[in-house]
């Protein structure tokens, strides 16, 4: 799965909300890291995505008007993974890095017109955590409490929000956690529409970004095959797509940026149509996203 567009927490944020509304109509749940060193309190209208390659646990879900995006993952990888959140960031966003101990913190906000993102990446030596919050208001409450209630080693992270821890009515360990049934609906869906496959030149994607309340999540990615003929004539080298997810989850416009002779161009392809995925959302409305899909073929 590739790592996601990250948007950050800026910790001079200030919430004047209070909680007094979220709590009597939203049922939280605490979830928490296998080794106990890290917590977040969520609406318990979570989905999870086991995800056993990475060795990773991503819940999404929304209560009262505010998404969430988490994700647990065993990591040794830090360096590497604060230095792309830095170079993936938006020119519009406002950013933070700090230590709590050995802990490494770097926090993201963006706004626009439309809604408001709040994410927080924790890079520990025992695993990497990540928790992403969006709403259409900076003030909503349940929002405010989704980030207070974050916990690190038993002590709250973001020291400066103002949202109210909320009420949990359970803690669960993340390892407990299961796939859900739409991350099994997905991987087993089949494709509806035709796809269009057409040439193109490379171009940057737009920084700026969505904000997105769910990340674009890419179950299964099959590996091209290598065909005879490219195989004897030694062709080695990678073939670049540009393939259109769309929102209903089917795969739309194939953009060939490089390619190789030989049909292990159409190899590519073939393996970028069984992609499958859960499609990005923005306030919870799932949305079309195109992406860049690159396959090697190298003799041994």
């Amino acid at each position: 799965m590739q790592r996601r567009e990250v948007v950050v927490l800026i910790l001079s944020i200030v919430f004047a909300a209070t909680i007094s509304g979220a709590q009597t109509d939203v049922t939280w749940h605490t979830l928490t890291s296998s080794n106990g060193e890290f917590a977040v309190t969520v609406p318990a209208t979570y989905k999870a995505y086991k995800n056993k390659r990475r060795n990773s646990v991503l819940v999404f879900g929304s209560g009262n008007e505010a998404y969430f995006d988490t994700t647990f993952e065993k990591t040794e990888d830090a360096d590497n993974w604060i230095a792309s959140l830095r170079r993936s960031a938006s020119e519009r966003a406002e950013q933070n890095e700090f230590s709590v101990g050995d802990a490494r913190v770097y926090t993201y906000k963006l706004t626009d017109g439309n809604a408001i993102m709040y994410s927080v990446d924790v890079l520990t030596r025992k695993g990497s955590y990540s928790v992403v919050v969006t709403s259409r208001a900076a003030d909503n409450p349940a929002l405010a409490s989704m980030l207070a209630s974050i916990r690190l080693n038993n002590e709250r992270l973001l020291k400066d929000v103002s949202g109210q821890d909320p009420t949990s009515s359970a803690t669960l360990k993340i390892s407990s956690l299961r796939s859900s049934d739409i991350i099994r609906a997905a991987i087993q869906r089949r494709q509806q529409g035709q796809v269009e496959v057409v040439e193109g030149a490379d171009r940057p994607f737009d920084k700026r970004s969505e904000i997105y309340s769910r990340r674009l999540i890419i179950l299964e990615k099959p590996v091209a095959k290598y065909n005879e003929a490219g195989r004897s004539k030694m062709i080695q080298g990678n073939v670049k797509l540009r393939v259109l997810l769309k929102a209903n989850g089917d795969i739309g416009r194939i953009t060939v940026v490089n390619g190789l002779p030989h049909g292990l161009t159409d190899q590519a392809i073939e393996a970028a149509k069984l992609i499958r995925f859960l499609p990005a959302e923005v306030l919870g409305v799932p949305i079309d996203r195109e992406v860049t899909v690159e396959y090697s073929f190298v003799i041994y």
